[in-house]
């Protein structure tokens, strides 16, 4: 057989000798690239590692390259060119048909497994240092501690937008009513918890009206419809009794935002959305003194928070939101805790550390929560970032808490860090996370703690903040303050929470790392 040139096959290519080494020299620039980036970005830290494992250090260099403006520039190029061509999304949102956009895990939620799915035991599975619980059982439990001390629970699971809003799916318009949907409510009645099902009442509006486009939250007009639903059961769980007496006056503003999801797209040209809100003069949302608790999360806070999209730079608060609403339709006033991305545990633990005395003169607590947030199985659940942790209340004679004191000076090492997603990637584009300080020297007083439990910014308008790179094992100086009085520190997204439901939350208001 030849060996001339035309005897091999027509397919086959030749690199010469520059051209392999050209190749051998990108495949090592691959592998070093991290310690590159190591040495161009010295004393960065990240909240993710920092703990000493080589793990940790990989996810560390992972996260920094990330953040390099070569990268960070070519993402929305390649996010806009993979949905121009391919109308893909990214690992968060789903873009459907008419560019109606879907947030991924409550596509899980309705589509997938269900809550009542049991994971099975295999060295496949993702590995996790928690025990989960599931959803209904804490549920039951929390139910019971309330009724322990005199209050009644109604829960109030908001529909997700891929049951209500179905035709960006190629669904149709009709409401859908999920298996795994009906049997959770049908279990949580079984279990005489009193449950408010929103999905026939918004099901009688035009879909358009149900739910943004392009975010993850419901229209105003479908928000006004629940609460006064809502506030119906709730004169009814007080045995009737009648609405108060105070005046309400509402006047009508018009907003526009682009949608979180949008957001986590990186589409901030996509046409923004126009609501019209009622704004209800005169309904009263945080005191707490009334016999009505109202726990939620961003469904009660949507059209109440600036910082959820809605808001102008001048406003401190929309107030036109699901409480003020609730509060209008009650005409008296309300307890509101509602924490951001946390429905399921936060803000049960931010009820539960009130002091005894102020609980016990509450009657009702209406609890609104993304069903979502009920309806995931375990390993979805945890990768949205979603735990249902039992709370502890507190006892009788335990009274004094970190309210008392204003502000905390105390060098401390951070020994642990919970972990935050990509900014560009989730729901909500301002988040905080926690750290656990220990090794106390207070400079202004005695905290009587062996630990602090505290949170700090992640990012804020999905920018990475500087207290975003506190390392674990590292010592610093820390100014805090109580977490109820950080103002809008406190209603922020809770990431991936260490939920130390033993100790009182505080804010890091400012830091200074020592050698």
């Amino acid at each position: 057989m030849s060996n001339s040139p035309q005897s091999k096959g027509s397919d086959s290519v030749s690199v010469g000798r520059a051209g392999q080494w050209g190749l051998v020299a990108i495949f090592l620039l691959f592998l070093v690239w991290p310690w590159i980036v190591e040495s161009v970005a010295p004393g960065e830290g990240n909240s993710q590692g920092g703990r000493g494992s080589m793990q940790s250090r990989l996810k560390q260099l992972e996260d920094r390259v990330k953040r390099l403006s070569f990268f960070e520039n070519e993402r929305p190029a390649d996010q806009s060119f993979m949905e121009e061509v391919f109308r893909e999304g990214n690992a968060k949102a789903y873009i459907g048909q008419d560019d109606w956009l879907y947030y991924r895990p409550e596509l899980e939620a309705v589509f997938g497994k269900g809550p009542f799915y049991e994971e099975p035991s295999s060295v496949a599975r993702e590995k996790v240092a928690e025990t989960w619980e599931a959803p209904l059982d804490v549920i039951e439990g929390f139910a019971k501690q309330l009724d322990e001390r005199g209050l009644e629970l109604v829960i109030v699971p908001v529909p997700t937008k891929p049951m209500l809003a179905r035709s960006g799916l190629g669904l149709g318009e009709s409401v859908d009513t999920p298996t795994h949907y009906r049997e959770a409510l049908a279990e949580l009645s079984r279990r005489e918890i009193q449950v408010v099902d929103l999905l026939p009442v918004l099901g009688t509006l035009p879909e358009s009206s149900r739910f943004l486009k392009h975010d993850t939250h419901w229209t105003p007009v479908a928000m006004a419809m629940a609460a006064k639903h809502v506030a119906e059961t709730v004169i009814d769980k007080m045995g009737g009794a009648k609405r108060g007496d105070r005046k309400i006056q509402w006047h009508a503003e018009k907003r526009t935002h682009s949608g979180d999801l949008a957001g986590m797209l990186d589409r901030r040209d996509m046409v923004k959305e126009e609501v019209e809100l009622s704004v209800p003069q005169g309904a009263v949302t945080d005191d707490s003194g009334s016999p009505i608790v109202l726990l939620g999360d961003s469904f009660v806070n949507i059209y109440d928070e600036p910082g959820l999209g809605f808001g102008d730079e001048e406003d401190e608060k929309i107030g036109a939101g699901f409480a003020a609403h609730l509060s209008a339709n009650l005409a008296q006033p309300l307890h509101t805790i509602a924490i951001n991305g946390d429905g399921a545990t936060a803000v049960r633990r931010e009820f539960a550390s009130l002091p005894d005395k102020v609980l016990r003169s509450k009657e009702v607590v209406v609890w609104v929560l993304s069903a979502r947030d009920l309806l995931l199985a375990e390993l979805p659940a945890r990768r949205a970032g979603i735990r249902w942790v039992p709370v502890e209340f507190r006892k009788a004679e335990v009274e004094v808490g970190t309210a008392e004191i204003a502000q905390l000076s105390v060098t401390a090492t951070v020994r642990e860090l919970s972990q935050f997603a990509d900014p560009r990637e989730t729901a909500y584009k301002d988040a905080v996370y926690s750290l656990l300080l220990s090794d106390l020297t207070v400079e202004n007083g005695d905290h009587g703690k062996e630990e602090i439990y505290a949170f700090a910014w992640a990012f804020r308008d999905r920018v990475l903040q500087e207290s975003s790179h506190l390392e674990g094992g590292k010592r610093y100086k820390f100014t805090l303050v109580p977490m109820k009085k950080a103002g809008e520190v406190s209603n922020a997204t809770q990431v991936d929470d260490l939920f130390r439901t033993d100790l009182d939350p505080w804010f890091i208001k400012d830091f200074e790392p020592l050698p």
